[in-house]
C-alpha cells in the first residue's frame, strides 16, 4: 500500500525519468542531435522553395507557380509540384486581352519550360502546358540530371495554336526567365 508523501516524490521522478528517455529515443529516431552536420543526410528532408513565373503581357494571360523540392541526399533531382495557368480560367470574367465574351479563345496556349543547370550546363529540362484552363504538374514530374544541380530557371512562353491571324500577331512571346539558386549550396 502506498503511503501518501512518501511514494509520490518516487513515482513522479520515475515518471520524469521515463519521459526523458522516451523524448529523447523519439529525437533520435526522427534524426535530430545537438551537433550540427556539415553535410545533409541522404534521408534529411527535402528543402521546399517557392516559385512563380509569368507570360510578361500586361494581363498575365499565362503563370505558373509551386514549390520546387531541393534532395540534400539526392542533388541530382529537383521535385516540381504546382499548376500551369492559361487564362482565361473557366468562369473567370473576361478581361479582353485574354479572350473575351464573343471569343473566349484568344488562339494562345501557355507553356511553361524548367531548365536545370550546372555552371554554365544545361544539364536538364522539362515542360508542361495548359489552354483556357489550369493544369497541376502529375505525381513524379520533377528535374533529373547526372550531376548536381545548382539552379533552375522558369520561363513561361504563350504560343499561337496555328498561322498568325490578320493583323499579324506574335506567334509565341515570353516572360522573363526567373532564376532560382540551389538552397543546398554550401558556398565551398
Amino acid at each position: 500500500m502506498l503511503r501518501r508523501g512518501r511514494a509520490t516524490p518516487r513515482v513522479a521522478a520515475a515518471a520524469v525519468v521515463l519521459a526523458t528517455a522516451l523524448l529523447a529515443t523519439a529525437l533520435l529516431a526522427a534524426g535530430v542531435s545537438g551537433t550540427a552536420s556539415a553535410k545533409p543526410s541522404a534521408t534529411a528532408a527535402t528543402v521546399s522553395q517557392p516559385f512563380a513565373a509569368d507570360s510578361g503581357d500586361r494581363f498575365k494571360c499565362g503563370s505558373t507557380n509551386g514549390q520546387f523540392g531541393w534532395h540534400p541526399g539526392s542533388p541530382q533531382t529537383v521535385d516540381v509540384q504546382g499548376t500551369v495557368a492559361d487564362h482565361p480560367l473557366p468562369g473567370e470574367p473576361r478581361n479582353g486581352a485574354c479572350g473575351d465574351s464573343w471569343y473566349p479563345d484568344d488562339g494562345y496556349f501557355t507553356d511553361v519550360t524548367f531548365t536545370a543547370y550546372a555552371g554554365a550546363s544545361q544539364v536538364g529540362s522539362v515542360s508542361a502546358s495548359a489552354d483556357n484552363g489550369e493544369r497541376t504538374f502529375p505525381s513524379g514530374f520533377a528535374l533529373n540530371a547526372s550531376g548536381p544541380i545548382e539552379r533552375v530557371t522558369v520561363q513561361v512562353c504563350r504560343l499561337s495554336h496555328g498561322p498568325p491571324a490578320l493583323p499579324p500577331v506574335p506567334v509565341r512571346y515570353c516572360g522573363p526567365a526567373q532564376t532560382y539558386q540551389s538552397p543546398l549550396a554550401t558556398g565551398s
